[in-house]
Parts: C-alpha cells; structure tokens; sequence
C-alpha cells in the first residue's frame, strides 16, 4: 500500500496509489491531511471485515450442515 494525499479547494484525498483505478474505488476525505487518512483506513478497514465474513461464511455453513447431521441425523 503506498498512499497518497492531496489538496483541492482545501479538501483533503487519500488513495492507495498502487491499487486506485478510479471511481469505486476507495477514496478518504478529511478536512486535513491526517483526517483523508484517517477516513481511508477507516473505510480500508470496514471492506477488509466485509470480504473476511463473506470468505468464512461457506465454512461456516459447511461446519453446521455436518453439525446437523451428526445431532440430528437424518431426521431433518
């Protein structure tokens, strides 16, 4: 990850320049430089949970179904 920060119109941007392609793509806003930072993370961070959930629920479907049929049987 490389970010990179700018100024416009005194509002300030954070992309990761490695992986930013355009819109979409994550982009922190803040009123200073540390706050377009702060926000960048913030949003990095709440993606990052969000592919880890979606990754780990198949598992965790694939670990109740055996749950259930070691439990329940085939009665279900």
């Amino acid at each position: 990850m490389k970010l990179r920060t700018s100024n416009t119109s005194g509002e300030w941007t954070c992309i990761d320049d490695e992986t930013y392609s355009g819109p979409g793509d994550l982009i922190g806003t803040g009123a200073t430089e540390q706050a377009a930072k702060d926000d960048f993370f913030e949003q990095w961070i709440g993606r990052q949970v969000d592919n880890d959930i979606r990754n780990a629920l198949p598992a965790m479907e694939s670990w109740d179904a055996m749950l259930r049929q070691l439990v329940f049987g085939a009665r279900q």
